[in-house]
C-alpha cells in the first residue's frame, strides 16, 4: 500500500496538463462523497489512481463521477484535487466536505473572495531563501574578486532550506500551520545559482522539485501559497542579479533572464488552481547612484532604500510588466491566477505616493475581473519593530516603563499607514502586507510580549478594515533577532497571546476594542518548598576572528565542531578548550559560556569570579562589564565574555587580542544556586 501511494504521488509530480472544464452534472451533492471517485464507499489508493489517470489524460473519469473527483469544488479536476485525495489517503489531512472558498456573487474569484480566502497569512521565512557558500569565489562586474572589510574572500552563495537553522516544509508542518488558524503562506524563494546560463536560463530540476514539493504539502492542507523571487535582488547576496540600478547594458540580460525564470515557474504550476499565487520580487531597491556601480556590497550605507530614483523605479515597473506578461503567456490556470507586484522596497509610502510606481497592464488575463494585487511590507516604528537594541521594548500609550517606549509612531501613525492602502483596495486591487512582525525582545523586558501582541493585533485589525491581507513574517528564530510564533519542529506555540490577538482581529466582524496590555507577573517561588535539583550543562562557546578554530555555541550541535561541556555545580566550575587542530586562535569573535536550556530553572543563579587563562597565563577580566542572563531569549543563561554581535561588542570585559593560545584556553567561574548540586 505504501509503495503504491509513493508511486502515485510521483505520478502526480509530473502531471502538467490541464483538464477540461466539468460538464453540468445531474448528480446531486447528496449522492456523492468527495474523493470516492469509483463510488465504492471508500477513499483509497484506487481513487488516487483514477484521478491521476484523468489529470494526465490517460483515461477520463466518467461524467457522472466528476463531481466526486472535484474535491475543492472549483469546477475542474486537476493536480490540486489529486494532492487533496492523496493527502486524505496518507492520513495527512481529511478531505473537507465544504471547505472550498465561495466565489463572489457573480461566480468570479475576484477581490472580495480572494481577500476572504487568504485570511491571516504566515511567512515560511528564512527557509527556501536561506543561503550558504557554494565554495566559488565571487567575481563582480569588473571581473575582480571581492573581499569583506575584514579581508576575507567573498564566496558565491546557493539556496539551502536548512542553511539558517530551519527545516524544509513537510506534511506535519503544513498541517500545523493550518491548525493554528492561518489560511495562507508566503513562501520566499531564492533562485540564484539554480538558474543556468543564457539564453535558456534553465532552473535546476532538483531545486524546482523541492519548491513544488513544498507547495504540494501546503496546497494539500487547503492553504493558499505565495511563491516569490526573494533574495535574487539583494546587493548583499553574492550571486544576486535582479538589480534595478544596474547599468542599461546589464538590463537587457536581466530582463531576458527574469522572463525565462518566471516562464519556467509558471509552467511548473500551470495546472494549479487559485491556491497558488505568484509574487514578482521582494524589497527591490537601488544602491546610491553617487557610488561606482557594483553588483555586490556588504556596506549598508550604500543602500538607497529610502530615496527612490526615477531610473531604478522605472526598471522595477518594467520587471513587474515582464512578470505579468510571462506568466499569462504560459496559459492554463495562469490565465486567471492572482499575481502580486511591489513598488520601491515594498514600502507603503513609496508605493502609494507619487514616487513612480505603475500597476502593470494585464491583457493576458481571462478572468472576469482584475487579478493583480499590490505587495507592501510594514515595519514601523523602527526602534520597536526592527532595531534589536533593547532600549526600546514597548509601544503605544499603555507602556509600563516610559523609558522603554518608542515615541516615534503609535496607533494613529499605524492607522494612517493602513488607510493609505485604500487607494488600491477601493480601486479593485487587493493589497497583501507580505511582511510584518516585531523582533523578540522578551529576554530584555518580560512585558515585550504583550506590546508585540498589541502591535500585531493593531496591524491585522486595521489591515482588514482597509481591505488588506496581513501575512506575519516568521524567521523561525526565538530570542534576539527572532520573531517566530511557534517551533516548526515540535509545533509548540511560543507566544500564544500574539497568535490569539491576530486571529481575534482577522475573525472579528465589525469594530471591537483591542484588549489592553496585561503586565507580566513573575511567578513567586515558595521559599519553604524543597529545592528541586537541576542538572544543567555549561558549554564554552568560542570562535576566533575567522571562525576557525571554534566550538559549538549555545545549544546548536554542528557535525565536526567540538563541544566543550561540563556539568554545572554550585561552587567552582572549569571549562577547557584545547582542540585547536594545529591552528592557533587569533583573537575572538565569540567567547561565551552558555548554561543550556536552564534559565527558567535557575532563576536564583549567581555567577562570580570569572577568570580566563591562555596557555596557563591569566588574562584580566573586568567583572563589571560581563553580560549575563538569558541574553538571546533561548532559555540559555549566558556569561558573555566577548561577543562581536552582542552586548559586549563596544565594552569588552577582556582584551581579545591576547587570546593567542597555542595549547589551551581555559575559563573558570563560581556558580551559586539552591537548585544545583554542590561541587565535590
Amino acid at each position: 500500500m505504501n509503495n503504491a501511494i509513493k508511486k502515485l504521488a510521483a505520478l502526480a509530480a509530473v502531471c502538467a496538463m490541464s483538464c477540461s472544464a466539468l460538464s453540468a452534472l445531474a448528480v446531486s451533492a447528496a449522492e456523492i462523497t468527495l474523493g470516492d471517485i469509483n463510488g465504492d464507499g471508500d477513499i483509497n489508493v484506487t481513487d488516487i489512481s483514477i484521478c491521476a489517470a484523468h489529470v494526465k489524460s490517460i483515461r477520463n473519469i466518467a461524467d457522472d463521477r466528476l463531481a466526486a473527483a472535484d474535491v475543492n469544488k472549483d469546477d475542474d479536476v486537476n493536480v490540486t484535487d489529486l494532492n487533496l485525495i492523496a493527502a486524505h489517503v496518507k492520513g495527512i489531512r481529511n478531505i473537507p466536505e465544504a471547505d472550498k472558498q465561495e466565489p463572489d456573487e457573480d461566480g468570479d474569484f475576484g477581490q472580495a473572495a480572494f481577500t476572504k480566502a487568504m485570511g491571516l497569512g504566515w511567512n515560511l521565512g528564512n527557509t527556501y531563501e536561506a543561503v550558504k557558500s557554494n565554495g566559488k569565489e565571487y567575481t563582480d562586474v569588473d571581473g575582480q574578486g571581492v573581499k569583506y572589510s575584514s579581508g576575507e574572500t567573498v564566496y558565491e552563495v546557493t539556496p539551502d532550506p536548512t542553511a539558517w537553522g530551519n527545516i524544509p516544509m513537510n506534511a506535519d508542518l503544513a498541517k500545523q500551520i493550518k491548525e493554528l488558524g492561518f489560511s495562507s503562506v508566503r513562501m520566499p524563494v531564492g533562485w540564484l545559482d539554480n538558474i543556468g546560463e543564457g539564453p535558456d536560463y534553465k532552473i535546476k530540476d532538483e531545486w524546482m522539485s523541492q519548491i513544488k514539493e513544498a507547495v504540494d504539502y501546503m496546497v494539500a492542507e487547503d492553504l493558499y501559497v505565495i511563491v516569490n523571487m526573494h533574495s535574487d535582488g539583494y546587493h548583499t547576496i553574492a550571486g544576486g542579479w535582479l538589480y534595478c540600478d544596474a547599468p542599461e547594458e546589464q538590463q537587457e540580460v536581466i530582463r531576458a533572464k527574469y522572463a525565462a525564470v518566471w516562464t519556467q515557474i509558471a509552467e511548473t504550476f500551470k495546472d494549479y488552481d487559485e491556491h497558488v499565487i505568484f509574487e514578482s520580487m521582494n524589497e527591490e531597491f537601488a544602491r546610491k547612484r553617487s557610488a561606482e556601480y557594483r553588483n555586490f556590497t556588504n556596506d549598508e550605507n550604500d543602500s538607497n532604500w529610502g530615496d527612490p530614483d526615477a531610473e531604478s523605479y522605472e526598471n522595477i515597473n518594467k520587471y513587474n510588466q515582464i512578470f505579468v506578461d510571462s506568466i499569462r503567456a504560459v496559459g492554463g490556470e495562469n490565465s486567471t491566477r492572482w499575481l502580486l507586484v511591489p513598488g520601491w522596497n515594498t514600502n507603503i509610502e513609496y508605493t502609494e505616493g507619487d514616487y513612480g510606481f505603475r500597476i502593470p497592464t494585464d491583457e493576458g488575463c481571462t478572468a472576469e475581473s482584475n487579478r493583480i494585487a499590490i505587495s507592501v511590507h510594514y515595519y514601523d516604528p523602527y526602534n520597536f519593530v526592527l532595531n534589536e537594541d533593547t532600549r526600546v521594548t514597548q509601544w503605544g500609550p499603555e507602556f509600563t516603563n516610559k523609558a522603554k517606549v518608542d515615541t516615534t509612531g503609535a496607533v494613529n501613525a499605524l492607522k494612517k499607514q493602513m488607510a493609505r492602502l485604500k487607494t488600491f483596495t477601493d480601486a479593485g486591487y487587493p493589497v497583501i502586507i507580505g511582511e510584518f512582525s516585531p523582533t523578540d525582545k522578551t529576554y530584555a523586558d518580560p512585558d515585550n510580549t504583550e506590546f508585540r501582541r498589541v502591535w500585531c493585533e493593531n496591524v491585522v485589525k486595521y489591515a482588514k478594515e482597509n481591505g488588506a491581507i496581513p501575512v506575519y513574517w516568521d524567521n523561525g528564530a526565538k530570542g534576539k533577532g527572532g520573531c517566530r510564533l511557534f517551533n516548526r519542529r515540535t509545533g509548540a506555540v511560543d507566544y500564544p497571546t500574539i497568535l490569539e490577538g491576530m486571529l481575534r482581529a482577522i475573525n472579528t466582524e465589525g469594530d471591537y476594542e483591542i484588549p489592553k496590555v496585561v503586565p507580566y507577573e513573575e511567578e513567586v517561588e515558595d521559599p519553604d518548598a524543597p529545592a528541586e535539583i537541576v542538572t544543567a550543562t555549561a558549554r564554552l562557546g568560542f570562535a576566533d576572528t575567522d571562525w576557525d578554530p571554534m566550538t559549538n555555541i549555545g545549544a546548536d550541535e554542528n557535525e565536526g565542531i567540538p563541544s566543550v561541556d561540563t556539568t554545572l555545580v554550585s561552587g567552582a566550575n572549569e571549562l577547557v578548550f584545547s582542540g585547536f587542530s594545529g591552528k592557533t586562535p587569533e583573537g575572538a569573535t565569540v567567547f561565551v559560556i552558555d548554561i543550556i536550556d536552564a534559565a527558567d530553572k535557575l532563576k536564583d543563579l549567581k555567577i562570580s569570579d570569572v577568570k580566563v587563562f591562555v596557555d596557563g597565563t591569566e588574562i584580566a577580566v573586568d567583572q563589571s562589564k560581563l553580560a549575563m542572563g538569558d541574553l538571546e531569549g533561548k532559555n540559555n543563561y549566558r556569561i558573555e565574555i566577548y561577543n562581536a554581535y552582542g552586548n559586549t561588542k563596544n565594552a569588552s570585559p577582556i582584551d581579545v587580542s591576547k587570546i593567542k593560545a597555542a595549547n589551551e584556553l581555559k575559563v573558570t567561574f563560581n556558580a551559586e544556586s539552591k537548585h544545583l548540586a554542590a561541587a565535590e
